[in-house]
């Protein structure tokens, strides 16, 4: 009997995040899903194939205990998902902290990075060795609204170049190594108002997870597959 494949979701107990886990979940695969409150994530635990873990993204410690617990457990895909937008007022000129900017370069940037470089073992136990990491066209020099949160798209910029120089690494290695925009989409974070569903979403990002190869190291692309200038 082949080995059911096997994904690492950051940011699952909701959003974009959940979405994935449920689809993949209900496609058979074993799903390990991280919220920062396990506890509070009953939809997670709602759903089969699916182990939970608790992940601070921003704090090394916690990302540490994470790669202890899956610590000789192959991973087909590590889908680092979680991030956050800042806050409406530290977004406007003259208004931003320090501590603003801390907190999202350690939740959309730092963090994503630390993880991925300690999980590199579990993914070349696995079969498919994709890293494929939740960027943003407001992360790009060529798309980006530069009008829009300066926080969010610098912390995005900054992961697309930790993304390129993963791939650098991992590509010859044989782990593909991609970034991808989800959409403009109506979660917590994009709002009501935003472009597409979760379930838009997930279904592009879903179908890219199943299509993307070694070949694709390095490459930035939309939820839909279109390719994203960096």
């Amino acid at each position: 009997m082949a080995t059911k494949p096997s994904i690492l979701i950051t940011g699952a107990n909701r959003g974009i995040g959940l979405g994935l886990a449920g689809h993949f979940a209900g496609l058979g695969w074993q799903v390990h899903a991280t919220a920062r409150k396990p506890d509070a994530a009953h939809k997670l635990h709602a759903l089969p194939n699916v182990s939970v873990h608790q992940l601070d993204i921003a704090n090394e410690g916690s990302i540490l205990e994470l790669v202890d617990e899956l610590n000789g457990i192959p991973l087909d895909v590590v889908f680092n998902n979680a991030g956050i937008a800042a806050s409406k007022s530290s977004a406007e000129l003259g208004q931003s902290t320090k501590a603003d900017w801390e907190e999202i370069l350690a939740v959309n940037t730092i963090g994503p990075y630390l993880l991925a470089e300690r999980l590199v073992a579990n993914l070349l136990e696995g079969t498919k060795r994709l890293l494929i990491n939740t960027s943003s066209q407001l992360g790009s020099f060529k798309v980006a609204d530069t009008k829009w949160d300066p926080l969010y798209s610098v912390s995005k910029a900054a992961l697309n170049m930790a993304i390129l120089h993963l791939s650098q690494e991992l590509g010859p290695q044989g782990i593909a190594v991609v970034a991808v925009h989800p959409g403009w989409v109506q979660t917590d974070m994009g709002g009501s108002g935003a472009d597409i569903t979760v379930a838009e979403s997930v279904a592009g990002l879903s179908a890219l997870v199943e299509k993307l190869t070694l070949k694709d190291n390095g490459s930035f692309y939309a939820w839909n597959g279109k390719p994203m200038s960096w």
